[in-house]
């Protein structure tokens, strides 16, 4: 079995957001939170090291959170379904633990 190496742990929570990378703005949903990165599913894979920015909605933080970060992997899942890993430039505990409700 793998060891998993993760310094914080991960976990599942569905939110609606929006990627924004170049030019382009792709809405989606987070797949897992943790303090250091986000996994998103999206409908087209983004490029590996791409820095992206992301909104997040959020109805228990009550507002729209704001993050930068770059990908760090991605995964296709489906036909227009892939999962996304990035890694949250600044990790913002607060409005984490917030979002996680």
């Amino acid at each position: 079995m793998k060891e998993d190496r993760r310094l914080f742990h991960r976990i599942r929570k569905e939110l609606p957001l929006k990627v924004k990378f170049l030019d382009y703005l792709i809405e989606g949903k987070s797949y897992d939170l943790s303090a250091k990165g986000i996994g998103v599913i999206l409908d087209r894979p983004l490029p590996y090291k791409e820095r992206v920015e992301l909104s997040i909605l959020s109805s228990e933080a009550r507002k729209k959170i704001d993050l930068e970060g770059r990908v760090v992997w991605y995964k296709e899942l489906d036909r227009d379904c892939w999962r996304i890993g990035i890694e949250v430039d600044n990790p913002q505990f607060l409005l984490f633990s917030k979002l996680l409700g």
